[in-house]
């Protein structure tokens, strides 16, 4: 029965259980099954390389000199702190780039993340930043990191030469060193940025030493509105003061005007917005790029009452006029996704909400606007 089942289905159902979180035993299986089953199960098996634990490095590295061809299979590499690493148990890991530099040419993606609840990882050892321009990866994701220095995380997003694709979320670090020093200004070029739990300042001067042709943004303002989550993402003491947050909102406008080339912003909101934070017309209203043609609202909340009339107050004349006018010409599609705790079917209600809301943005001809529904 099985040779009458072109191989091509074969491959696509090893490809889903690569695809999916089964455990790594089903593609071992699958690799056993029969000889014709073996490259692709190989594929998958080595297309994303995880440390997690001390000895995986050595263990991956001793697997890459017995079977040398597997290195050109390795797509995505993911690192994962965990709480029982010790210091020493980070600094060999952190030698990664020492170990790996030259040895897989078809890395596409390297991903930094932190299992710890209590006190994120300090990035010590200068190995981890020099070695890092040998990988040809052009998407780099970074979470819940700390840095020793604002300089060392600037060292890391500028070493990889080929990086067009660079996710940030809830970045710190021990100390404040003049910022992005001797970096000139557009020596990033990014086409696609999304950033989460940034303080204004993080944010401002990152967007300053980017490439004006960025594209694609995806923005998490949650952090630029809120004052009581000032002392958890700023170095400082406590939150800004008023004339501080203004300060840096104005310095955010202004770099936002730089886009030119920008397609596809995507604005995050946790709601309900506090007074006098800038809202997603804040946001929008300095972007000068005449190729925007998609524009995503991300509004979470764990309840959302839709009669309320504060809740949705984001939704407002100055985003209608913002999203109507002539400002976007070539705008064609407004995605407004609402994310809550609870499960929700009443589709029609949230799209009702959004036309009577923004009344211009629903009567502008040869633009469609979405609405959908998603579990926090």
């Amino acid at each position: 029965m099985a040779a009458n089942i072109p191989p091509e289905v074969f491959e696509l159902i090893i490809d889903c259980v690569g695809f999916t979180n089964l455990p790594t035993q089903s593609l071992l299986a699958c690799a056993l099954v029969r000889r014709s089953w073996l490259p692709r199960s190989q594929r998958n098996l080595w297309r994303v390389v995880t440390f997690g634990k001390d000895r995986q490095l050595h263990l991956f590295h001793v697997a890459l000199k017995a079977h040398p061809g597997n290195a050109e299979l390795v797509r995505e590499l993911n690192i994962v702190w965990r709480r029982t690493w010790d210091k020493g148990t980070l600094q060999r890991i952190l030698n990664f780039p020492f170990v790996l530099a030259r040895r897989l040419p078809n890395l596409q993606s390297i991903a930094v993340h932190s299992a710890l609840q209590e006190r994120t990882p300090i990035l010590m050892t200068p190995k981890f930043f020099v070695a890092l321009g040998e990988f040809s990866v052009c998407h780099l994701i970074l979470n819940a990191l700390r840095f020793r220095s604002s300089n060392d995380f600037c060292r890391v997003i500028l070493a990889l030469p080929r990086l067009s694709e660079l996710e940030c979320y809830d970045i710190r670090w021990e100390y404040n060193s003049p910022f992005f020093a001797g970096y000139p200004n557009g020596n990033l070029k990014l086409v696609s940025l999304s950033v989460g739990e940034l303080t204004a300042e993080v944010l401002s001067q990152l967007l300053q030493i980017m490439d004006p042709a960025l594209q694609h943004l995806k923005l998490d303002c949650t952090d630029l509105c809120y004052e009581d989550l000032g002392p958890r993402l700023l170095s400082g003491p406590g939150p800004p003061s008023p004339t501080t947050r203004n300060h840096w909102r104005s310095r955010l406008n202004g770099l936002l005007g730089r886009f030119e080339a920008l397609i596809t912003p995507e604005i995050r909101v946790l709601l309900p917005l506090s007074d006098g934070a800038p809202g997603p017309a804040d946001i929008l209203s300095p972007i000068k790029s005449k190729s925007l043609n998609n524009v995503t609202f991300q509004l979470s909340k764990a309840h959302i009452d839709l009669e309320s009339s504060t809740e949705l107050s984001i939704l407002n004349n100055s985003l209608d006029d913002v999203l109507s006018g002539d400002q976007m010409p070539r705008l064609k599609e407004v995605s407004f996704i609402f994310r809550f705790d609870e499960a929700s079917t009443d589709h029609k209600r949230y799209i009702d909400q959004v036309t009577r809301r923004l009344p211009k943005l629903a009567a502008r001809d040869g633009v469609q606007i979405t609405v959908r529904l998603e579990a926090l």
